[in-house]
């Protein structure tokens, strides 16, 4: 009987010295027993499926060389007037097997596990599925410690919140490790580079002669890094990783679908993006997609009960409508025609249309909160999902004192580096919507106004410290101002500098939606053709 595996993937140890190995669970004829998976040769045992689960001390004349040389194991057996040495040897091995079904979470540490037990299971007949975390969060850490147990329970409730992972995913989970290699050999070089420059430094200030001649600092430096072997293979690592990045980018679907034609976003910044992402899907969740199809279902009924085409040929046709629009427009001329029960109808699936906007759109609500592009309340947290806002009820998320900075800051940056790129290439599609965003808000605010008062600033009677920006606890403004300044002091809002980073920001979160929906797009026609 095929089966069933759950693998929660961890760090084999912590920064404390804790051990963390990789929990396995297998399930087997209703038995479900598990493994430790220590090291990340235990985790290679277990993917080509020879790890030792069991050991005897080897035969006399047994060969050891028909055993891997890190299963013969050489141990201290106690006992009488000395010790003895016994060799051991693996009795029982387990691991990936044919039919197995194995289960993981999507994104994060176990990347590389994944990878190899997708490129084995396809050599011995097996699958492996993921699933986004967040479908299986844990609500203790007793839960968090069980997630193997736990994945093979939901995946028995919910196949479909799994996703296979196929050639494709194994080609995005090389370019996110070689980016990360990348990225690591970059600061690597960076580091030897200031070492070089403080030995230069220092060589000028310990110089026997004691003379300090003009350039002395830039031209020793120059001389040091000239010269310095481990600077030229830190240059030579870092450049030939950056052309093993550039070539598996140019092979990913997506950089040829989308990112190829977005000027100022280059294959190793598109790296940086997709390997903040990490899986578009761990964004959606099955239960959205099944409620899509509900509501479409539904649509489809309705405009069956509107008779929505019987009527169509009688609304002139109009450049740039679409279904939703054109629908509406049917939808009154129903109504001005005395049809009321098919206008309502149509009314009805209009409504719906919006229903099926916001559930697609709520993977990319959950991302903008993951890239920290997204709008949080007063009080520094996420707002709860309906939230209705107002002008004034909400603020753009950054670190702040007291509050939980819950956003990735790769992804962040990698968005931040090409929201530079629009501002310096005015001429491109995205510097061009950065130029429109930028006119709208001055639009918007065409004065300077005051953060608090909210009036022109040349008309805030609170431009120093007052009464009311502090609050009335009876204590000298001296005393309070230390706490109460950084919070309610009366500063300018909407200056040119602020206007011009909110529009950064704007285009930048534009360009996330974007980008999601393009990747999401091509992840479903390709699990179409599937």
């Amino acid at each position: 009987m095929a089966r069933a595996i759950g693998i929660l993937h961890r760090t084999k140890k912590t920064a404390q010295g804790e051990a963390r190995p990789t929990m396995v669970a297998i399930k087997e004829n209703g038995a479900v027993r598990e493994l430790k998976l220590e090291t990340e040769v235990e985790e290679l045992d277990f993917v080509f499926g020879i790890f030792p689960t069991a050991w005897r001390e080897i035969a006399e004349n047994e060969d050891r060389k028909q055993f891997q040389p890190h299963h013969v194991r050489a141990e201290k057996k106690r006992g009488g007037k000395r010790d003895e040495t016994v060799v051991k040897v693996p009795a029982s091995y387990d691991g990936l097997q044919p039919g197995d079904t194995v289960m993981m979470y999507l994104g994060g540490s176990g990347d590389r596990l994944a990878f190899s037990l997708s490129k084995r299971a396809d050599l011995v007949g097996a699958s492996v599925w993921r699933t986004p975390p967040f479908l299986l969060a844990a609500a203790t850490p007793e839960e968090k410690k069980t997630a193997h147990l736990r994945l093979i329970e939901f995946y028995e409730r919910s196949p479909q919140s799994f996703y296979r992972v196929m050639q494709r995913d194994r080609e995005f989970i090389r370019v996110m490790e070689t980016y990360r290699d990348f990225k690591a050999a970059q600061k690597d070089r960076i580091a030897c580079d200031q070492r070089l420059r403080q030995r230069g430094i220092g060589a000028t200030f310990l110089s026997e002669e004691g003379l300090y001649p003009e350039g002395k600092i830039e031209d020793e430096f120059d001389a040091v890094r000239a010269n310095s072997a481990a600077l030229a293979a830190n240059i030579k690592d870092e450049a030939n990783l950056q052309a093993r990045l550039v070539k598996l980018v140019r092979k990913l679907d997506l950089w040829l679908g989308a990112l190829e034609d977005v000027e100022g976003c280059g294959e190793v910044l598109s790296a940086a993006i997709i390997t903040g992402v990490g899986n578009i899907r761990r964004f959606r969740s099955f239960q959205d997609t099944r409620e899509i199809e509900r509501l479409r279902a539904e649509i489809i009924r309705l405009e069956t009960v509107g008779k929505r085409n019987d009527d169509a040929d009688k609304i002139e046709e109009v450049s740039g409508d679409n279904h939703f629009i054109r629908t509406g427009r049917i939808a009154r001329w129903k109504r001005e025609h005395g049809k009321l029960a098919e206008a309502n109808a149509l009314q009805r699936a209009l409504e719906l249309m919006q229903e099926v906007s916001k559930v697609q759109n709520r993977y990319q609500s959950r991302l903008k909160a993951y890239g920290g592009v997204h709008v949080v309340g007063l009080d520094g947290k996420k707002m709860p999902p309906g939230t209705v806002r107002t002008p004034g009820d909400g603020m753009f998320p950054r670190k702040r004192r007291g509050v939980v900075a819950n956003w990735s800051p790769q992804l962040r940056q990698a968005l931040y580096l090409f929201g530079d790129q629009c501002v310096k290439r005015p001429e491109s599609l995205w510097g061009q919507k950065y130029r429109a965003v930028k006119r709208e808000l001055r639009a918007r605010h065409p004065v300077v106004e005051c953060s608090i008062c909210r009036v022109p600033w040349e008309q805030c009677t609170k431009r120093t410290l007052g009464e009311e920006a502090l609050p009335a606890n009876g204590a000298p403004a001296e005393e309070q101002f230390e706490e109460t300044a950084a919070r309610n002091r009366h500063t300018r809002r909407y200056t040119d500098g602020h206007i011009h980073k909110m529009a950064v920001w704007r285009t930048i979160t534009l360009f996330l939606v974007w980008f999601a929906g393009e990747w999401m797009r091509i992840e479903e026609e390709r699990m179409a053709t599937a």
